[in-house]
Order: C-alpha cells, then structure tokens, then sequence
C-alpha cells in the first residue's frame, strides 16, 4: 500500500491510529491536556498526522492480568467507534481502578463526552461553576500564606 497510513476498515484498530512506542505515551501524558472522566483519565495532544492514534495504559491498581486485558478490550472498543470522527490528535486512555465495572456503552458516553464529541452533564453540587477550573477568588489571602497552596495534610506542605 502507497502513502502514509491506511484506510481504516470498519472496526478494527490499524497500528497507523494507535501510540505505539513508550516515548509517544510519555511524550501525550507530558504535554497533552489532561481529561478527567469517571472512569478514566484522557491525556490529549494534537498531533500532525490528520487522524486520531490511541494509547491505553491500564497500571496493576485496576486488578489482575486478567482484568487489566479485559479493561484494555472494553476502552480499545469504545474508542474504535470514534476514531473517524476525531482528526489530528493523539489521545492516551489512562484506566482508573473503577473502570472495569463500567460497560462498553458507558465508556463510550464518557470517552465522547471528554473528546468533546458530546456535552457534558450538569454537575450536582460541584465546586466548579463551568466546570474549566477552579470558581473560587485566588487572589484573596487563605491561611497563613507561607506555602501559597492552601493545602495541608502529609503531602501538602502547609502547615
């Protein structure tokens, strides 16, 4: 075949539309937009191809080899039905622990919904009025104001 990637056939997953190599994930999980949906986190950098590569990285916090290959199959089948619809990016998946109690359908409304291919829902209660950052005034004095973050805790370095 001439050119530089295939044509892609109804629903299989071509290795032209998927991340491949370790660098090309660390180089989408660096400098991509990070994404967070219920089930998963999306890691997303344009890229100069014209069409959509995926990457799914699936850590031992979401269970076995079994379950983890399981997870893998459910994200690579949900994302295989949007991948002609998404152009010029390079898309990581990464799995949360809870991600294999969601089916395929509700991993596909997620996915949708945090490419930007669907809106997203009203948030109940949310800290976060439009859901684009924090909605809290950061100009305003918190705390002490010696560490600047606002956090405490063993990790948080205030206190």
């Amino acid at each position: 075949m001439q050119g530089g990637h295939q044509p892609l056939p109804d629903l299989s997953f071509p290795k032209s539309y998927r991340l491949r190599r370790r660098l090309e994930f660390i180089r989408v999980q660096r400098g991509g937009r990070r994404i967070r949906c219920r089930a998963f986190t999306l890691c997303v950098l344009p890229n100069d191809l014209g069409h959509a590569r995926f990457g799914f990285t699936v850590s031992k916090k979401v269970g076995n080899a079994v379950e983890r290959n399981r997870t893998k199959r459910l994200l690579r089948h949900a994302a295989r039905h949007m991948m002609r619809e998404l152009k010029g990016v390079d898309v990581v998946v990464l799995a949360r622990p809870h991600t294999r109690e969601h089916d395929v359908e509700a991993l596909q409304v997620q996915l949708r919904q945090g490419l930007g291919l669907l809106p997203m829902p009203e948030r109940k209660g949310g800290r976060r009025g439009d859901g684009r950052g924090r909605s809290r005034d950061r100009s305003s004095p918190r705390g002490s104001g010696a560490s600047g973050g606002g956090r405490s805790g063993p990790r948080g370095g205030g206190g």
